[in-house]
């Protein structure tokens, strides 16, 4: 079972990520913020889903800091304002559907 760290903060968008992600049997890690983030994460995270704007650290940092941890963690980012992230990275716009989620999230970790 694949984990997955969603850090989102919004409480209803979380719920219903997490809802998504755990239905399709992912584990999923929920963090409100990037400090929570930064807490959270450990070696049995295969993703990190994240929102670039987040409050005390925001998504770009949460980013740098964990790919100090793990180079190769895989990382999908989400916002609802285009271009808000680093480019290099798969990018969901908000709002999105429910499969556009699945198949970011599967495609994301897929890639090599």
């Amino acid at each position: 079972m694949e984990t997955i760290l969603l850090v989102e903060d919004e409480p209803a968008i979380r719920g219903l990520i997490a809802i998504a992600l755990r239905g399709v049997g992912y584990r999923v890690r929920e963090a409100r913020h990037g400090r929570e983030a930064l807490r959270r994460f450990d070696e049995s995270v295969d993703l990190l889903l994240v929102d670039m704007r987040l409050p005390y650290v925001s998504g770009p940092e949460v980013i740098a800091h964990l790919r100090e941890q793990r180079p190769a963690l895989k990382v999908l980012t989400v916002s609802g304002y285009p271009l808000s992230g680093p480019t290099d990275l798969p990018f969901l716009p908000k709002p999105f559907a429910r499969q556009a989620l699945l198949n970011a999230v599967r495609s994301v970790l897929d890639s090599d």
